[in-house]
């Protein structure tokens, strides 16, 4: 019966920033990242301990429009909040990812 009522986890949420800068010498930008647009909403379930320059997230992809977990630096993140999430299918993925 758990996977009919999913229980909402409470998640630290941020998006993806609308322009990022790479390159040498940070002098080039695109908008959003190669697996995100830019403002995707991201569930961020996951980090590297140390320096926290890479984190796990689990978002809507840009060309499929499914929900993949990728690590991503952080800093190509905005706007952390926390929040309760409700979708059954993130909450899902977060359980199967710590399982």
């Amino acid at each position: 019966m758990d996977h009919l009522e999913p229980i909402p986890l409470w998640t630290l949420v941020a998006n993806i920033k609308q322009e990022i800068s790479y390159g040498q010498g940070k002098l080039q930008t695109r908008y959003g990242t190669k697996q995100f647009s830019p403002g995707t909403k991201v569930y961020i379930i996951d980090w590297y301990a140390g320096m926290c320059q890479a984190i796990t997230v689990i978002g809507l992809s840009r060309d499929t429009k499914k929900l993949i977990t990728i690590v991503i630096r952080a800093e190509w993140i905005e706007n952390f909040r926390v929040k309760l999430c409700y979708n059954p299918k993130v909450c899902s993925k977060i359980k199967t990812y710590f399982d």
